[in-house]
C-alpha cells in the first residue's frame, strides 16, 4: 500500500463548530421566501449542497422557490450569524494541524458549501493560511456524496487518492470520501456514533482524540 501523505478535512462540523449556524442560516433563507421548514428535519441536509437541499425542500413542500435568491440569502445569513456570535474551533484542531504539518503531511479542505462561506469560516477561525488546497462546491460539477471535492483536493495537492485520508462529520461526506477511494475517518460532532460507524474506517467521538498515527496508519 502506498504511504499516506495528505489529509483532507471537511470544514463545517469538523474543524469549526459551525453546523448549528449553517442550519439556522438554511432556515432563515427559506423563511425569507415564506417557507417555515421544520427545524428538526434540517440536520439531514448537513454536507449537502444548497442546490440539492433546496430541490428536496421544494419537492416536499410543493412550493417553487427562487434558487439564486435562496443561495445568496443563505450565505448572507451565515455571515451575519458568525459575525454576531463568533466562530469556535473544535478543541484539538490547531494541535492536530500543527502535528500533521510538522510531519510534512499536505493539508486540504473539501466542502460542498460555496467558496464565500468557507473563506468566511476559515478567516474567522484563523485557519485561512493553514492549507495547501481549499476546494468548495463552486469548484466542482457535483457536491457530496459525489467524490468530486475530495478528488479535486487531492489533485491540487498532487496526491494519489490512495494516499489521502478524508475526515468528515456527516453521512453524506463519509460517502463522498469512500467514493473517492480514500481512508475514511469520522468525527461524531454532528451525528450519533452508531449512524457514522457503518460508513467509516475509523471513528472518533471528537477530533481532539485523533493522533497523527491514527490517520496515517
Amino acid at each position: 500500500m502506498k504511504r499516506r501523505n495528505t489529509v483532507i478535512f471537511d470544514c463545517d462540523g469538523v474543524l469549526v463548530d459551525s453546523e448549528p449556524l449553517s442550519l439556522e442560516a438554511f432556515h432563515c433563507a427559506l423563511r425569507d421566501q415564506g417557507v417555515d421548514y421544520p427545524r428538526d428535519r434540517i440536520t439531514r441536509f448537513c454536507g449537502m449542497t444548497g442546490e440539492a437541499s433546496l430541490r428536496i425542500v421544494m419537492k416536499e413542500t410543493g412550493v417553487s422557490l427562487d434558487e439564486e435568491r435562496y443561495l445568496r440569502a443563505k450565505v448572507e445569513h451565515y455571515k451575519r450569524l458568525v459575525e454576531e456570535r463568533g466562530l469556535q474551533l473544535f478543541e484539538g484542531v490547531t494541535e492536530l494541524l500543527d502535528s500533521l504539518g510538522g510531519d510534512g503531511v499536505k493539508l486540504a479542505i473539501a466542502t460542498s458549501g460555496p467558496r464565500e462561506k468557507v473563506d468566511t469560516s476559515l478567516r474567522l477561525a484563523g485557519l485561512e493560511d493553514r492549507f495547501d488546497a481549499i476546494v468548495s462546491g463552486d469548484d466542482v460539477p457535483q457536491g457530496k456524496p459525489a467524490p468530486d471535492v475530495f478528488l479535486e483536493a487531492a489533485r491540487r495537492c498532487g496526491s494519489d487518492p490512495e494516499c489521502c485520508v478524508g475526515v468528515e462529520d456527516t453521512l453524506i461526506g463519509l460517502q463522498a470520501i469512500r467514493a473517492a477511494g480514500m481512508r475514511v475517518v469520522a468525527v461524531a460532532h454532528t451525528f450519533p456514533l452508531e449512524q457514522l460507524l457503518p460508513l467509516c474506517d475509523i471513528l472518533f467521538p471528537r477530533i481532539a482524540e485523533i493522533e497523527v498515527e491514527d490517520l496515517m496508519e
